[in-house]
């Protein structure tokens, strides 16, 4: 093995006992032998930007030869350029000595735009590694909801297998299949007999699907994330999104490095799944007087999208403005604050055109959403999130469905401090 391939090997032996897996690296040849790195890196442990960078630093610090002038660090997740560090082999060993604070370090070397892999003519590769194609999953699934004004809160619980992995190191893929071990639900109806819901059945009739059959095909997706440059980032996504709904979907999001709000677009094309095996269904029910009523359907979900962060309270807020399932128009207000715990608490309010109308009074969708890290039950750090969330009730009116992985959460929390970070 020759020097070069020897070093790639051990600084991926470094990273990874730092909690990081380096995929590639390249060396990029400089005037009078002075070359510069350029590397990418995924995080697979820190839930903090800030402890992520420290830690490379380190790394970087301590291994770079003497020859190697500059160094480009670019972090990846899920399957998405984030951003980069820019170091000169310098800067890094006064840092390292101690001879430069971390406040003067991130001034001298901040965080920038993700930058693309270097052509096969302009650098030397000496390492690669390929994403995995498959990781298995096996949890806990539960599902809640109240299914009328008095409440009646209902559940489902049981265990999720789930494989997911990269396909030609580009293309994620999510296979989730669940179990229902035990349902408190399978006896009600597809519908509030004291309040029906007098629009198009999007969210009403869900609990059909989960007394047809207790294994259900929740996931089968593939998605393709791009960072655009400059600050933008696509994804598009094709396959089984939920156990209600399979489509396609296109998002365009706007979100800077050191921006604290970011803008985004989103347009999904969905069908309605059936409620036995994966096949679909052409039509969709409404609720009248003289009973049940059938229309041809076919969603259209589309959305504008903003984005705020008040750093100092560690509160987020996203305003969505579109259409939703049942074809309602309107707005959807979210607010949450994170905790120094890591610990997220949510609400969500959604105004739109429906007219479900109950008693003398329209109803508008509202619930909570709740997430955690999962290193609150360990002894070390996790990236790893449980979420929760629940309507105040099962509605049809501001119903969205699920179109993959959205990208704001995946660089919202790759970029999270809990404290604000000075640049």
């Amino acid at each position: 093995m020759d020097p070069f391939s020897r070093f790639g090997q051990e600084l991926a032996y470094a990273f990874q006992e730092q909690g990081f897996d380096l995929y590639n690296l390249y060396l990029i040849p400089g005037e009078n032998g002075k070359d510069g790195l350029w590397m990418k890196i995924v995080n697979v442990r820190y839930r903090e930007e800030e402890e992520v960078r420290s830690r490379i630093e380190y790394v970087l610090a301590a291994l770079t030869p003497s020859n190697i002038e500059t160094i480009t660090a670019v972090t990846e997740a899920d399957g998405v350029p984030i951003h980069e560090y820019q170091f000169r082999t310098q800067d890094l060993k006064r840092y390292a000595e101690g001879k430069l604070g971390e406040a003067e370090f991130r001034v001298v070397a901040p965080t920038r735009e993700a930058s693309s892999k270097p052509g096969e003519y302009d650098a030397a590769r000496l390492f690669q590694r390929h994403k995995r194609i498959w990781i298995l999953t096996f949890r806990p699934w539960l599902r809640t909801f109240l299914g009328s004004s008095r409440g009646k809160f209902k559940y489902e619980v049981g265990f999720a297998l789930n494989p997911e992995g990269y396909l030609f190191d580009e293309i994620y893929y999510n296979l989730c299949g669940t179990y229902t071990v035990k349902s408190s639900a399978m006896d009600i109806d597809s519908k509030d007999a004291a309040n029906p819901s007098r629009i198009i059945n999007v969210r009403t009739d869900s609990i059909l699907y989960n007394q047809s059959n207790s294994f259900h095909l929740d996931q089968a997706f593939v998605q393709k994330s791009w960072n655009m440059g400059q600050g933008w980032f696509s994804r598009l996504s094709l396959g089984y999104f939920e156990t209600a709904y399979a489509g396609a979907a296109l998002e365009t999001l706007y979100y800077p490095v050191h921006f604290n709000w970011a803008i985004g677009f989103e347009v999904s094309s969905l069908l309605k799944r059936g409620y036995y095996g994966v096949g679909f269904q052409r039509k969709i029910r409404k609720l009248t007087d003289n009973g049940p009523v059938y229309f041809p359907y076919t969603g259209l979900q589309y959305f504008a999208e903003f984005y705020y962060q008040y750093k100092p309270f560690n509160l987020d807020f996203k305003i969505s403005a579109g259409q939703f399932l049942a074809r309602d128009k309107g707005i959807r207000i979210e607010g949450g604050r994170t905790f120094l715990s890591g610990l997220r608490v949510g609400l969500w309010y959604t105004l739109t055109n429906a007219e479900d109308v109950i008693g003398l009074r329209r109803y508008y969708d509202k619930g909570f959403s709740i997430t955690l890290p999962l290193d609150i039950f360990m002894n070390k750090t996790s990236r790893t999130r449980i979420g929760y969330s629940m309507s105040a009730w099962l509605r049809d009116c501001g119903a969205r469905a699920a179109t993959g992985k959205q990208l704001y959460p995946t660089l919202y929390w790759e970029r999270y401090n809990t404290k604000p970070v000075i640049y």
